[in-house]
């Protein structure tokens, strides 16, 4: 008996190592995406808070909206 066959039929063969290799793999891909999707919230809210809405929050008709009067015509907000 060769050294791979005795490899191949020994308790931890060759599925083994496969079914191994794949669950390191999906554990480092789910790793990956939790991280981003922290580093994505996190940056999301620093760029909120850095660049408010313009204008003035008015409520119509039941929902709240941004007016932004700007120029020079006659005041209607």
């Amino acid at each position: 008996m060769n050294a791979k066959s005795e490899y191949l039929r020994s308790p931890r063969g060759f599925r083994w190592w496969l079914i191994r290799v794949v669950m390191v793999t999906v554990a480092i891909i789910v790793a990956a995406v939790a991280c981003l999707l922290v580093v994505g919230a996190s940056a999301k809210s620093e760029l909120i808070e850095s660049n408010p809405a313009p204008g003035r929050l008015v409520d119509v008709g039941g929902y709240k909206m941004h007016i932004n009067c700007m120029g020079e015509a006659r005041q209607l907000c």
